[in-house]
C-alpha cells in the first residue's frame, strides 16, 4: 500500500492532502524514487508525525474535506440512480 493511501485510510484524510504530508516527508527523509520496505515504513511513521504536528484546526479542516468528498460522492451516485433524491449538501 502507498504511503498516500495508508494516510487517507489511517487519518480520514483526502488523497490530495495524504499525497501532500507524503511529499513533505519524502522531503524531510531524503527520499528519492521508489522507497525501499525499510524507507516505506519510515515513511509512514515520518508522515504520521508530520500531520500529528499540525495544528488541531488544520487537521480538524481536513477530515471535513474528505467528509464533504465523500458526501458529494455518495450524491453524485445517488443522483445518477434516482433523479429525485435530496442530497445533505448544498451544492448537489
Amino acid at each position: 500500500m502507498t504511503v498516500e493511501s495508508f494516510l487517507t485510510r489511517e487519518l480520514d484524510i483526502r488523497f490530495i492532502d495524504a499525497r501532500r504530508i507524503a511529499a513533505e516527508a519524502r522531503v524531510s527523509l531524503g527520499i528519492h524514487g521508489y522507497p525501499s520496505k525499510d524507507e516505506l515504513r519510515a515513511l509512514r511513521r515520518e508522515a504520521m508525525r508530520l500531520f500529528e504536528e499540525r495544528p488541531e484546526n488544520v487537521k480538524m479542516a481536513l477530515r471535513e474535506l474528505n467528509n464533504e468528498l465523500e458526501e458529494l460522492k455518495s450524491c453524485g451516485s445517488n443522483h445518477s440512480r434516482d433523479s429525485d433524491s435530496e442530497c445533505s449538501v448544498s451544492s448537489c
